[in-house]
Order: structure tokens, then C-alpha cells, then sequence
């Protein structure tokens, strides 16, 4: 046990001397200029967004867009839809499977994002009561594959993005890279570098790269009372933030049902994350509540199926 939590430690130094080495990196390329295509954040799926998105080290396809190695967990063929209720009437649709494939899973992620209507302002009317509405709208696909080898997960993932405004569309492509080690029965060490963009977002005069982030971070899958238990902590460093630090505990209150609890520093406006995962046999359902006093509160719904 010893040796084990030994294990542990230095492998949490290394993680975190890869974040500082990687930050100098991210320090040159934050002040170039913002990101485009931020919705890429909310492609998280109802899990990982009522732990706070604090599953780098998790192994599982809830993990899909944190880590893609998380996809090297033994799973049937699982097939999920989700809907998110944002803020300022944003909405994300989402369907998302998991499926085995030689010696690991692909995960395939397909996403819609709409900003709803805007009125349209222009020089001579800039109160926008006689130029009509414009919608905004985006697109994303992920497609990923993990594997395990030993102690040790590997992953990548490819993403494809568009995003219109009236009548403009910019396109956009990224790739996630990740990795997980087993350090014993209970404990996880991950990190992942996601969004790498590979094909920046062009508009009419300028372009811009994508969120790109750096994660590092611990699970832990034990008992409590009985009772199972998970607690997971990352740190991340974005290219357009400082670091970030997310916190997600999970709690089995019954046979069926577990308790999600979350805290993400990155948001100032709705950091605290709860909710619900139900296991119904082969039926999976989540939900989670962000709460938030000055634009109201957003939640999430997830239905599933495992073949």
C-alpha cells in the first residue's frame, strides 16, 4: 500500500511539471488573441458536467471529450442523447455512442448549438425594428479511439466544426490527445492536451485557433459507508486562462441511483454543478443543475441505452 501511495505522488509531480512546462507555451499563445468556436466547452456530456468536467482520470466513456483515453474502459455498445438549457436561451443537442472495436472503443459525438434570434441592426436602422431577425448556429463532430495496454490508456480524437452567422459559416478542425495510468485498484492518474487546432476558424478578416487546453488530474473509485464513492480533481490550463481547478465528487445513494456533485473555477457565473445518474438497466438516465444568480439557471438531460 505503501509503495502504492509512493507511486502516486510522483507520477502527480510529473503530471504537474508537464502542466508548468506547458505553460509558457500557453502564456505566448494567449495574448495572439481569443479563441473561436467556444462551444466546444459545452460538448461535455450531463456526467462529466454535474462533476464539474473533473475526469481526466476517469476511465469511462463519460470522459470522452476530457480524456479520450477514457474510451479504453470495457464497455458494450452504449448510444446517448443529451439536451442542455443555457443561458440567454442557449441550447445544445447531442447524441453521443460508444462502441467496442478491436481492442478498444470508438467513440463517435455529434452536436448542435443554437444561439437562437437576434435582431438584425444595421446603419440606418440600429434599433433593428425593420431589418428582420438572424440566427446563429453550431456544429461539431468528435470521433475518438482509446485503448488499453497494460496499466496504461491511450487516446485521440478528431473534431470537425462549423459555426454560421446569418449568412456566414467558418469551419474548424482539432485533435485531442490523452493518456491514463492505473496506479492500483482505486486510484487513476490522467492528462490530456485537447482542441489542438489543426485547421483555424476563418472570418472575413481575421482567423482565430481554438480552446485549446492542458489537463492533468486524480480519480479515485472507493466506498464509503457501504456506499460507492468517487472523487475526482483536475488542474487545466487553457490558452486563453490561467489555471482552472475542477472538483467532482460522486456518491451511490441507492442501488440505482448515484449523487453528483461538482466545482469548476473557470466559470465566475455558475461554478457549483449538481445532479442525478439513474441505472436502469439497460436504460441510462442523468440530469444535472447549474444554478446561477445573474443569468438564471442552465440544466442538462441525458437519456442512454446499452446494447
Amino acid at each position: 500500500m505503501k509503495n502504492n501511495s509512493f507511486r502516486a505522488i510522483i507520477l502527480s509531480i510529473i503530471f504537474l511539471a508537464f502542466t508548468v512546462l506547458f505553460s509558457p507555451l500557453y502564456a505566448q499563445s494567449s495574448s495572439v488573441g481569443t479563441t473561436a468556436m467556444d462551444f466546444l466547452r459545452l460538448s461535455h456530456e450531463v456526467k462529466a458536467d454535474a462533476l464539474g468536467t473533473a475526469l481526466t482520470a476517469y476511465q469511462n466513456h463519460s470522459a470522452f471529450t476530457v480524456n479520450p483515453s477514457g474510451l479504453a474502459d470495457k464497455a458494450p455498445v452504449i448510444i446517448k442523447l443529451h439536451y442542455l438549457s443555457h443561458v440567454e436561451s442557449i441550447s445544445f443537442k447531442n447524441l453521443k455512442a460508444s462502441l467496442p472495436f478491436l481492442k478498444g472503443n470508438v467513440g463517435v459525438s455529434l452536436g448542435i448549438i443554437d444561439y437562437g434570434s437576434q435582431a438584425r441592426t444595421t446603419f440606418t436602422d440600429q434599433a433593428g425594428s425593420a431589418s428582420g431577425d438572424f440566427s446563429s448556429k453550431g456544429h461539431l463532430l468528435h470521433l475518438g479511439y482509446g485503448m488499453a495496454l497494460g496499466r496504461v490508456n491511450m487516446g485521440a480524437s478528431v473534431h470537425y466544426l462549423s459555426q454560421t452567422l446569418d449568412t456566414r459559416t467558418s469551419t474548424a478542425m482539432s485533435t485531442s490527445v490523452g493518456t491514463q495510468v492505473k496506479i492500483d485498484d482505486s486510484l487513476r492518474a490522467g492528462m490530456s492536451l485537447n482542441n489542438i487546432t489543426l485547421k483555424k476558424a476563418q472570418y472575413i478578416r481575421n482567423s482565430a485557433q481554438l480552446p485549446q487546453e492542458f489537463r492533468t488530474g486524480l480519480f479515485y473509485k472507493g466506498n464509503i459507508f457501504e456506499k460507492k464513492l468517487g472523487l475526482g480533481v483536475d488542474l487545466v490550463r487553457a490558452i486563453d486562462t490561467d489555471f482552472t481547478l475542477a472538483i467532482g465528487a460522486e456518491l451511490g445513494i441507492h442501488r440505482l441511483v448515484d449523487l453528483r456533485l461538482g466545482y469548476n473555477t473557470y466559470s465566475d457565473i455558475n461554478p457549483f454543478s449538481m445532479g442525478l445518474g439513474m441505472n436502469l438497466s439497460k436504460m441510462l438516465v442523468d440530469f444535472t443543475y447549474k444554478p446561477s444568480d445573474l443569468f438564471g439557471e442552465s440544466y442538462r438531460v441525458g437519456f442512454g441505452y446499452s446494447l
